[in-house]
């Protein structure tokens, strides 16, 4: 996930409420592990609780403890005298898998990825544009991400309006499943965005229509250095938990243009991210498929903040089932996801600790021959996980700061 229709400027901005961006279940730290386990699995995002998931454990030196199937509540326990100090835990349902290593709570609620579905492709109108000749439109269409989910970010890109005549443009967008979605357009020329035009997006109706006044949303960018050149993205919004891109021009060296909402019944309350992400060189060229990201949530119009030091990228060595790379200093948990050549999530491993060399184990119900992508994440939190177990909620409220990169087969 990356938007580079402007190089040579520096700002990805996002707007976020109080609330994560995805809601994860995740382990309750309920005391040390003693010989019993407690599962609950369920799916992620929707929190259904998932019967006839196959669970395994292995202790921390990859000793099978053992496995059983969900029940109808989507709960296991599991009983053995070799369940204490940490373990791994892999999950699987269907096609999707999910494994975390470093758990060390006796009772844990592990989320596994929901199965791909098939997105509606929908057909939408932009009326009201202002007629500069040199503007063009892109459109932004809210969708819920999480910053442990290397792939969620992939869908939320922007989409070209295409004019159709005077103050009117055409777009598609791939929707989720679910009822309407907050979009916006926003209308740039080279000085920067000019116009917002906002509306809300289903399968019946996608017409954008309600002006929204830009403002300026006063910002510096973070240096320019660590190895990383090429430091871009765009501004945003989110609004509970969905984020809408709004790709443009940065208006100056200190400005971000984005909308005013605190007058919109709809867009009451939404604040304003802000990430940044830079990419090293491969070559003469940037490097697409490695990045470190800076970011700020909840700010005001007037709000501005320091900005955190940028995170070295991970550079994975995949071996057979294995993933290895050096830990990273200033990250808290790794996320490593198995893609396939469709661009689909076929599972993922999280790593709730590490130091030195770090090697995680690809889910065993993932193919090799299936993988034709893996993307390690190190994530900076300022809530990162404990002794007493894994909370994504809390690591996806406090992230500040990630780095990832890809390797292709």
């Amino acid at each position: 996930m990356t938007w580079h229709r402007y190089l040579a400027v520096g700002a990805f901005s996002i707007s976020a409420c109080a609330a994560p961006l995805e809601s994860f279940s995740a382990s309750e730290g309920h005391g040390a592990l003693a010989g019993t386990l407690s599962i609950t699995v369920v799916e992620e995002g929707s929190g259904v609780r998932l019967q006839g998931a196959i669970v395994r454990v292995y202790a921390a030196d990859g000793a099978f403890i053992g496995e059983g199937t969900t029940r109808g509540d989507g709960t296991l326990e599991v009983m053995s005298a070799a369940l204490t100090g940490t373990l791994s835990v892999d999950v699987s349902s269907g096609t999707t898998a999910q494994r975390i290593e470093g758990l060390r709570s006796a009772e844990v609620v592990l989320a596994l990825p929901a199965a791909a579905a098939s997105s509606p492709r929908v057909r939408g109108t932009v009326t009201g544009l202002p007629t500069a000749s040199e503007a063009s439109t892109q459109v932004g269409v809210g969708l819920r991400v999480t910053l442990l989910r290397t792939q969620s970010l992939a869908g939320v890109a922007p989409s070209t309006c295409v004019p159709t005549e005077a103050g009117s443009c055409t777009f598609e967008v791939a929707l989720a499943r679910g009822t309407s979605f907050p979009s916006v357009a926003t209308v740039s020329d080279a000085s920067g965005a000019i116009a917002f035009v906002f509306g809300q997006i289903s399968e019946s109706s996608a017409t954008l229509n309600e002006p929204l006044p830009p403002t300026d949303l006063s910002l510096r960018l973070p240096s320019d250095n660590a190895g990383l050149v090429g430091v871009i993205g765009v501004p945003g919004l989110a609004l509970h938990g969905q984020l809408i891109l709004l790709p443009q021009a940065q208006s100056s060296a200190a400005m971000l243009r984005v909308p005013s909402v605190s007058e919109h019944p709809t867009l009451f309350g939404a604040t304003y991210w802000v990430l940044v992400e830079g990419h090293p060189m491969l070559g003469s060229e940037l490097d697409m498929g490695a990045r470190s990201v800076l970011f700020q949530r909840g700010l005001g119009p007037t709000a501005s903040a320091a900005w955190d030091a940028w995170l070295d990228i991970p550079s994975p060595l995949v071996v057979g089932n294995r993933v290895s790379f050096e830990a990273i200093s200033g990250a808290h948990v790794y996320a490593v996801d198995f893609i396939d050549s469709e661009g689909a999530l076929l599972g993922s491993t999280w790593v709730l600790e590490g130091a030195g060399s770090i090697e995680v184990t690809r889910p065993e119900r993932i193919e090799e021959a299936r993988v034709s992508r893996i993307r390690v994440r190190a994530i900076d939190t300022v809530l990162a996980p404990t002794g007493e177990g894994f909370d994504s909620n809390a690591i996806e409220l406090g992230a500040q700061r990630f780095s990832e990169r890809d390797w292709l087969r």
